[in-house]
């Protein structure tokens, strides 16, 4: 069985795309002027990324209630 696709919402678009953008920052702050100066940039990048996971994970949750809810009134077969 095939899984559905999940569209992503513009604001999950934009919460990924600054992690990567904070992340590349991070990392040429690191190459130019070493770890303590790019420390700031990597704990945004990593608050975003755990924030955009949480989002993601509870949209999926709601979605399986949904569904589970939505399957209880049909009769199988």
């Amino acid at each position: 069985m095939r899984r559905k696709r999940k569209k992503m919402k513009t604001i999950d678009t934009v919460i990924f795309s600054l992690c990567i953008g904070f992340f590349i920052i991070a990392v040429y702050e690191t190459i130019m002027m070493g770890i303590s100066y790019s420390y700031p940039w990597f704990m945004v990048s990593s608050g975003l990324i755990l924030y955009y996971s949480y989002r993601r994970r509870s949209r999926e949750e709601k979605e399986v209630k949904k569904d589970s809810v939505r399957g209880k009134g049909r009769k199988r077969g």
